[in-house]
């Protein structure tokens, strides 16, 4: 074998050998570890619904009145209201609006509404009316239940917001006079009955927006409607 052969040989030899080293170094080599998933976010639209916080119950009204006593309640405060302050120029005594009230009253309340206003004295005013041929009337602003802690018992309070207007028949009013009422009213055989009307007593009851004292367009006083909403003075 000649040098040059020789030589040749031994090139390949070493160039063997290092694609045998080179290939048994890649083998023993530990895999690159891959980089952790990012965790992909779901579309808001995706999420769960929080769930909706329970509303805070008004602890005053622990008891919900059925829909048809809750109609019979404020219907009878609004009758009650629109008979205790009015008084018309054509009622037959001074006191009428006296006997009108009562009919939507207990015995109890009507006999101490009787007594407070039914003795001498209490028609002050009247012959001035009856010649001006003065009509006070009320407007009924908002009747809220606001106590039915003794439904139990029979009885709920109603806050009553109005105002009354006094003319002369057939002119508009030129003042109408808020005011703001506690109403008990008790569960009885017939149905409900006003069993007192009293002044609300400070923080007792939620505050509500003040009406506007005038109307945009005031009503006309008229008296060929005498649908019994007599008033008094307050």
């Amino acid at each position: 074998m000649t040098k040059k052969t020789l030589i040749i040989v031994a090139v390949l030899a070493i160039a063997i050998a290092f694609m045998i080293i080179g290939a048994v170094s890649k083998a023993n080599t530990p895999p690159a570890e891959e980089p952790p998933a990012t965790a992909v976010e779901s579309p808001a639209s995706d999420a769960a619904p929080a769930t909706p916080a329970t509303p805070r119950k008004d602890p005053n009204l622990s008891q919900d009145l059925p829909p048809s006593d809750e109609a019979a309640v404020l219907g009878t405060v609004q009758s009650f209201i629109l008979a205790y302050t009015g008084q018309r120029w054509d009622d037959s005594t001074a006191g009428s609006w006296v006997e009108r009230a009562t009919s939507f009253t207990t015995a109890t309340y009507g006999s101490e509404l009787r007594s407070m206003y039914g003795q001498e004295g209490s028609d002050r005013g009247w012959n001035e009316i009856v010649q001006a041929r003065i009509v006070r009337q009320a407007i009924i602003d908002d009747l809220e239940i606001v106590q039915s802690q003794d439904l139990s018992k029979g009885s709920v309070t109603v806050l009553a917001r109005y105002r009354i207007s006094t003319a002369a028949e057939g002119s508009v009013p030129e003042s109408f006079e808020p005011f703001t009422k506690m109403v008990i009213v008790q569960k009885a055989a017939a149905g409900w009955e006003v069993a007192a009307f009293t002044a609300p007593v400070s923080g007792s009851v939620p505050e509500l927006p003040r009406p506007v004292l005038t109307p945009a367009n005031p009503p006309v006083i008229d008296d060929h409607v005498h649908d019994d909403h007599a008033e008094h003075s307050e």
